[in-house]
Formats: structure tokens, sequence, C-alpha cells
């Protein structure tokens, strides 16, 4: 094979390695989610300052990412990453169980989604759907004014599948 032919394949498969998600910080979000496409993503220090201000405590791991996609209203995908995979998961239960006692949160009708087991779950507040699921090392929220149902993106899944 000639060199031309190799370098063409080489990068012909990081293009399709590649194909459908950004990346910051070593951590991969799909180009769109939906309909939407992404429009801006944060990393690092900023993302780990907008997460613990959500929360008004510092609950961010060292490692986060958000992408924000469409226009207003935007969606938001927030992406923790946890060194160790029971860590990760000991975070997504004791968010959800916190989530589910409080009476006066801007989160209601918090469910399982029945074709996940109880790895995915599915809230509505502040006007709009939020999926919150863990993969691996990674808890992931979703928030969306987009009616995709009870199923979690494809796009989605496939960079984070549970």
């Amino acid at each position: 094979m000639s060199l031309h032919k190799s370098i063409i394949l080489i990068l012909l498969a990081i293009v399709i390695w590649d194909n459908g998600c950004a990346k910051k910080d070593g951590m991969a979000v799909p180009e769109k989610i939906s309909e939407k496409k992404i429009t801006k993503l944060l990393a690092g220090d900023e993302a780990v300052m907008v997460i613990d201000k959500l929360h008004g405590l510092e609950v961010a791991p060292e490692e986060n990412i958000i992408a924000e996609y469409g226009e207003d209203p935007k969606d938001l995908l927030y992406i923790s990453y946890y060194k160790d995979e029971d860590q990760a998961r000991d975070a997504f239960k004791l968010m959800i169980s916190k989530m589910m006692k409080t009476d006066q949160g801007p989160f209601t009708h918090i469910r399982a989604l029945p074709d996940y087991g109880d790895k995915v779950y599915m809230s509505i507040g502040m006007g709009a759907i939020h999926y919150i699921y863990y993969s691996s090392y990674y808890i992931l929220w979703l928030q969306t004014y987009q009616d995709i149902g009870r199923e979690l993106p494809e796009d989605l899944l496939a960079l984070y599948p549970i």
C-alpha cells in the first residue's frame, strides 16, 4: 500500500471515530441532542463553579463538562466524571434519594424510567424535562425543552451507555 493511501485511511478512521461528538478536557458530548445542535462547551474550573453554584455547595467532582444545545430555551447537558465507578453510582443514588425526599425542591414527578431499571430517572422542573443517569464513571443530567419521550437520545447513549 502506498504512503498516500495509508495517510488517507488513517485520516478517514479519525473522522469516522470522531464523527458526531465534541470533546473538551477529554470528555465527549454529542454534536446534537434530538433536533438541537451544540452551541457552547464549558469545562474545567468554569464547569465546577457552575455546578457548585447550582447546588449552593461544593458537590462537583474534579472533572465536569457542560454542553449547551440550541437557542433559547437552551438544552443543557451536565456530565461529571468520577475516578471510581462505585463512587459515581453512589453519588447518583444519593442525589436521586435527596431529590425524592425534598417536598419543596424545583423538581417534581421524579420517576425511574422502566426501560432502564434503576439507572435512569426523569423529572419535571423549571419548565423543562430532566433525565438523570449514570454510566460507568459518569453521572449525566440532561435538561431539555424538547419532547423526546421516555427514552434517552441515541447519540448520548452511544457515548455513555447504560
